[in-house]
Formats: structure tokens, C-alpha cells, sequence
């Protein structure tokens, strides 16, 4: 039977870039090759045996022009998907005849690109995130999950999953400053053990609400710059450390939550003037704050 709804009421909207079929000369291939790498709408790197392997097909006339994949140009004119076929017909020393995409923005070459930006690594790498990847995509979830659902326990935080364009996303819209606390990041993960997303997420909150000085003072004590072994820090530092050497490679989804749980209540403890601190599997995740931010956030 023919469908018999009304569809005179959908719009269809014009695409957001036009595709035509075209020969690119070598000299537009160069160019464009050139311009992709300085404009920074592709930075994935390129597989020169993966080119070599086309140009050779290229070469020995065993290339098919019509494959559906499109060539994309970005608006600066760099060649921002199809690469690998473009360095192949530069290497042929042969224009490339196919459909190519003029003008396309540089959000549609991140979603289109998914194929190979399966992960939340991929999705930073695609925003230039250059190092410290997997740890920083993972630190966006948890943080996500810090700031909407303590009011969950974080136990039951692993049943959230967030797409690698949505942790892209998240990155953009609010977390890309932790970029900027990676190598505090890593100062903790290394004198504590900690998984790097905890320790990641751990030192973005802490320059957030407390400041760069307090994010420094705290990476030091964690780091081993603590001698005192009574000092709060260091009693986290030990746990921590102790924690990571028993649990060995054993997977655990819970860590990370755990271990942001743990060191935001050491921090908060020890801004309390406390001797110890207690965190464990029933404990709830703690807010991190301090009073002078809370105070000049009242004013």
C-alpha cells in the first residue's frame, strides 16, 4: 500500500555545502593539501603506506572515481576529509576525478568522520588535543557526571555513556580548560596511582573552585612533596598508592569515581583543619569548595 499521510508539510532543507562532480587538478591537490595541514579543520595524521597503497591502484589503472565518499574541502579550501586519496593522486602524478564538497564546515567533518573517531580520544584529537587523550575524554565524562548527578551515588555512574561527538561537545561547551591542568594532573597520578581520568578530572576542580595556587599546593603534597606522614595528603598519597598495588590490573569500572570521591574529601578534611578523613564504598561523592571562593561568589 502507498502511504497516504500528507507530506506537503516537511520541509526539506538545502544541504550546508554543495557536492559536485569534478576533476581536481594536481596544482588544486597540492594546494589544498597544503592549506588542510596549516588550517587545522583535519588534524588526524596521515598512513603514507595507506596513500601508496592507492596511488599504486592509481597507477595501474585499477582506481574506481566513482566511490561514494566525498572529497571535502573546509572554507579555508584544505582538503579536510579524503586525504589519503588526494596524497595518492599527488603521488600518481594524476588529477583525482570524484564528488567533492566545497565550503564544508568543520562540525560535519567531525560527525562525518566517526568512523575513525570512535572514542572520546578521537573526538579531542579532532579538536587538537595533541597528548594525555583517553585521560582527558574519560575526565570530561566524570566531570559531567560531577557537576549533574551527585545527587547519584557514584557507584552507579558507570551506567551513563556518553558518545565520543558528545564528549566532543561537552569539551567545547565546558570543559576544555583541562587542558590546562594536564601536567598537575599527571603530578598526581604519578605520586599517587591514581587512574589518570581521576587525577585529571581531580586538578580541573581544583583550579576551578580553589584557584591555580591551591591546585599547585595540593599536586606537590600529593606528589610525594608532603614528608609529613601524619599530613592528610600524604595519608591519601599512601592509601591511594597501597589501593593501586592490591587491586593490580583488575578492571574497575567504579575506580575512578571512587578515587575523585576520595581525594575531594581528603582536600576538603584537610581544609578543615581535620586529622584524618574517612571515604568509602557507601559514602557519597563530596562537594569540593572552599570558603573564600563561596564568599567572593556572594559578593
Amino acid at each position: 500500500m502507498t502511504p497516504t499521510g500528507d507530506t506537503s508539510t516537511h520541509q526539506v532543507e538545502g544541504p550546508p555545502y554543495q557536492v559536485s562532480w569534478e576533476t581536481l587538478s594536481l596544482a588544486e591537490l597540492e594546494s589544498a593539501l597544503e592549506i588542510g595541514t596549516e588550517c587545522g579543520c583535519n588534524p588526524r595524521g596521515s598512513r603514507r603506506g595507506h596513500a601508496s597503497g592507492i596511488a599504486t591502484a592509481m597507477t595501474a589503472g585499477d582506481w574506481q572515481s566513482g566511490i561514494p565518499d566525498i572529497v571535502c574541502l573546509c572554507t579555508h579550501g584544505g582538503i579536510s576529509n579524503g586525504r589519503h586519496r588526494c596524497l595518492a593522486a599527488v603521488e600518481a602524478r594524476q588529477p583525482l576525478t570524484g564528488w567533492v564538497g566545497r565550503d564544508v564546515p568543520v562540525e560535519v567533518i567531525r560527525y562525518a568522520d566517526i568512523g575513525l573517531k570512535r572514542t572520546p580520544a578521537d573526538a579531542l584529537a579532532g579538536r587538537g588535543v595533541g597528548s594525555y587523550r583517553t585521560a582527558l575524554g574519560a575526565a570530561v565524562r566524570l566531570l559531567m557526571l560531577y557537576d549533574t548527578q551527585r545527587d547519584v551515588h557514584w557507584s552507579l555512574w558507570n551506567r551513563t555513556r556518553f558518545t565520543a561527538p558528545k564528549i566532543g561537545d561537552l569539551f567545547d561547551q565546558r570543559y576544555s580548560g583541562v587542558v590546562d591542568t594536564v601536567e598537575a594532573g599527571r603530578q598526581i597520578e604519578s605520586g599517587t596511582n591514581c587512574c589518570p581520568s581521576a587525577a585529571a578530572a581531580f586538578a580541573y576542580l581544583m583550579r576551578r573552585e580553589g584557584g591555580a595556587e591551591r591546585l599547585a599546593e595540593t599536586a606537590y603534597g600529593l606528589a610525594g612533596g608532603t614528608p609529613d606522614v601524619r599530613d592528610i595528603l600524604a595519608q591519601a598519597r599512601t592509601r591511594l598508592s597501597r589501593e593501586a598495588k592490591h587491586r593490580g590490573r583488575k578492571a574497575d569500572h567504579n575506580r575512578a569515581p571512587y578515587e575523585l570521591g576520595l581525594l575531594i574529601t581528603a582536600v576538603m578534611a584537610k581544609e578543615a583543619g581535620k586529622a584524618r578523613f574517612t571515604f568509602g564504598e557507601n559514602s557519597p561523592m563530596p562537594k569540593l569548595g572552599f570558603a573564600e571562593q563561596l564568599a567572593a561568589e556572594a559578593v
